[in-house]
């Protein structure tokens, strides 16, 4: 039987690149100027710093990408200064709730009091009186001790399963983004040669082949902008 090989995959070209994919690039560029968090005991390169509470909100790769989809979209109420209600956000959606969750309670707790100022009854009922009928305990299930796998560490240089742009030439890619060169003249130092092995890249990879703090900044902004070549 006569095999029938797979079309190959064509890469990217620049006339590929949609206006709306530009509009989200450039959304991502203002985004993580706007953010940049300049705290100097802060974990991450990018906070959202909530207004009213001055609580920082780590941002990552998957939500600069959820916000600039959103301004792209011309959402109602989103702007660069307000992200959207989105499960990325999830935790800062809980966290502006939790004022008003505590109101609630204190509102509440009148009531319980008046309920529990009212007289309580006690009966006491021999043990064996109802034993025969309760009813019999259901099996233990097979999967009670089942292992649940802790949640994967994000520290890569994409989030997991994101897709990594165009492929492009470390060359190309310091080109086209304007990454610095003694960023890419590191990546070349310890083998890289293109972006498509980007995916594979640790942050504390970057860190043992001595990056500097700024320079893994900057590449981290150049593969933001590159994420969105290929949506």
């Amino acid at each position: 039987m006569k095999k029938t090989r797979s079309p190959r995959r064509r890469l990217p070209k620049e006339s590929d690149v949609t206006g709306l994919n530009r509009d989200a690039a450039q959304w991502v560029t203002r985004l993580q100027q706007q953010w940049r968090c300049n705290k100097g005991d802060c974990v991450s390169i990018y906070c959202y710093i909530d207004p009213e509470y001055n609580e920082h909100f780590p941002l990552a790769n998957r939500h600069f990408t959820t916000w600039a989809a959103a301004l792209v979209k011309d959402e109602d109420g989103i702007s660069v200064n307000r992200p959207p209600n989105h499960q990325d956000f999830q935790k800062l959606t809980t966290a502006r709730n939790a004022p008003l969750s505590a109101q609630r309670r204190r509102a509440q707790a009148p009531s319980a009091a008046q309920a529990a100022v009212a007289p309580a009854i006690h009966f006491n009922v021999p043990p064996d009186l109802f034993g025969g009928l309760r009813p019999f305990a259901p099996p233990p299930t097979p999967f009670d001790h089942a292992y649940s796998a802790p949640p994967a560490k994000q520290d890569g240089l994409l989030p997991p399963y994101s897709v990594c742009g165009p492929e492009m030439t470390l060359t190309e890619f310091k080109d086209t983004h304007r990454v610095p060169e003694d960023v890419i003249s590191l990546l070349v130092k310890h083998g890289y040669s293109g972006t498509r092995t980007f995916a594979f890249i640790q942050l504390s990879d970057l860190k043992e082949m001595k990056m500097m703090a700024g320079h893994i900044a900057e590449l981290r902004a150049a593969v933001a902008q590159l994420r969105f070549l290929n949506l």
